[in-house]
């Protein structure tokens, strides 16, 4: 159901952004804010997330780019016969956006640091449960190359590598 809503979503939010022309990029004192699903998890399993940016920078203060702040909070789970596996990581992360040419695309290189929060249950054989650690919560540090597409000045399709529970991800970002 919630891979469903998610998608539907998505897709009007793409039909609403076609309206407009494509001429934005990422900008200094801009939020970008949006939900992303990933893929690469632990045992496969797809995550749920969301994440938040802004850019602090302006061109010239940091080479030609800009540099950015943010957060991203992500949701899996995994469960068999005898075991569920629960992980919310919980990140903050800084990114260097090159300046192009093209103001549609918005590549950026960045480093996060998190902490991921895990929680895991066993069932014995009477049918209770019982807490196993075969998983620990713990910080973790983490690359990210990514790019952005800007599909109207209010509204991107993300995609990236690292940074969260996932090590690919897709998703939309709301300019505000």
């Amino acid at each position: 159901m919630q891979k469903h809503l998610w998608f539907a979503l998505t897709a009007l939010c793409a039909l609403l952004a076609f309206t407009g022309t494509a001429h934005a990029q990422f900008e200094t004192g801009g939020v970008y804010l949006g939900p992303h699903i990933g893929i690469g998890s632990v045992g496969g399993t797809v995550a749920f997330g969301g994440d938040i940016e802004y850019g602090i920078t302006r061109p010239g203060e940091a080479g030609s780019g800009r540099i950015s702040i943010g957060g991203t909070l992500d949701y899996w789970s995994r469960s068999d016969t005898y075991y569920n596996y629960t992980w919310v990581p919980v990140g903050i992360f800084g990114a260097y956006h090159f300046s192009l040419s093209n103001r549609k695309l918005d590549p950026y290189l960045g480093l996060g640091l998190g902490y991921e929060i895990v929680t895991s249950s066993w069932k014995n054989g009477d049918n209770t449960t019982s807490s196993s650690a075969s998983y620990n919560s713990g910080t973790y540090l983490n690359l990210v190359a990514g790019f952005r597409y800007f599909v109207s000045p209010g509204f991107a399709l993300q995609a990236r590598a690292g940074l969260g529970a996932s090590l690919l991800s897709v998703g939309i970002n709301f300019a505000l």
